[in-house]
């Protein structure tokens, strides 16, 4: 296999596996930017609320995805749930931050 093959200390597979997921999250990426454009709105009126729950929404759609995809094990899959939590509360923190600060400047 490829991914056993090193190169000092870097995995020959590693850049390979950062492109794909570059390539296969901009799907994604235009997906949410096209919802924050149709509904940015509704969104700053409610930003609050929204910074609350879009991780716990983030999260069980994530549960939901792994359940039905992925082989269920049940450590990796609860360590990969605190991580998605982890980055959506990040995200929805610094929106929150940000959307404030462009609103008062």
């Amino acid at each position: 296999m490829l991914s056993l093959i090193k190169y000092g200390k870097i995995d020959i597979m590693t850049p390979f596996a950062i492109l794909m997921g570059m390539i296969f999250s901009i799907p994604i990426f235009m997906l949410i930017f096209f919802l924050y454009v149709v509904l940015f709105e509704k969104i700053k009126n409610h930003l609050l609320i929204w910074t609350l729950v879009s991780p716990i929404i983030v999260v069980s759609l994530w549960l939901i995805l792994e359940l039905l995809v992925s082989n269920y094990n049940v450590e990796a899959s609860f360590s990969r749930l605190i991580l998605v939590f982890m980055c959506s509360s990040i995200s929805a923190i610094t929106f929150f931050v940000g959307t404030k600060t462009i609103g008062k400047g």
